[in-house]
């Protein structure tokens, strides 16, 4: 099934590609050890951000595969647009570019040597998103939803967390670029 039916998985479906794209751009040309290497003490690695990247979509899949089949179960004639909660919007900003840093989750943290096929494990992870993206399209995004990974106390609607996912990506794309930026001219 295709995602024309609601405009937002359209859209979000062209953010996932561009921001598979934008990965594929920022490993290209770099070595093992440049991909792997941290700009600085402390800091994260192109690898690092991409491997926190495909955990975290990676934790996030098993339970969006779970909320989608109970919608699928009950597909509604025409699905109402996505309309994020309040918390939900805050929770969205704050994971995505320019949010406060906050230190990650255990479950989404990279390893402490990350490895240097990272651009292959999170384009990995973006096409099980985007299978499940399409697959939502039978479902309104606003009523199923899902249990966060990192926590049974925080539940999102499907909709919400892949915007969220989508949000996440790209802080942590604008941090691989700035890693890489650091790394590629030594």
């Amino acid at each position: 099934m295709s995602d024309a039916r609601q405009p937002a998985l359209a859209e979000w479906r062209a953010e996932l590609l561009r921001q598979s794209e934008r990965a594929r751009t920022i490993a290209a040309g770099l070595t093992p050890a440049q991909i792997v290497q941290p700009p600085a003490a402390g800091k994260w690695s192109v690898a690092h951000c991409l491997e926190h990247l495909a955990t975290t979509i990676g934790s996030f899949c098993p339970y969006l595969e779970s909320a989608i089949a109970r919608g699928e179960g009950s597909p509604p004639p025409a699905p109402p647009p996505y309309r994020p909660g309040r918390f939900a919007r805050w929770f969205i900003r704050m994971a995505g570019p320019g949010g406060r840093p906050v230190p990650a989750p255990k479950v989404y943290r990279p390893p402490v040597e990350p490895s240097p096929r990272a651009a292959e494990l999170f384009a990995e992870a973006q096409s099980a998103l985007l299978a499940l993206l399409r697959r939502a399209d039978a479902i309104d995004l606003n009523r199923w939803k899902l249990r966060s990974p990192a926590t049974p106390l925080l539940r999102f609607r499907v909709g919400e967390a892949f915007e969220l996912l989508i949000r996440h990506n790209d802080r942590h794309l604008d941090q691989a670029e700035r890693a890489r930026a650091a790394v590629a001219g030594k």
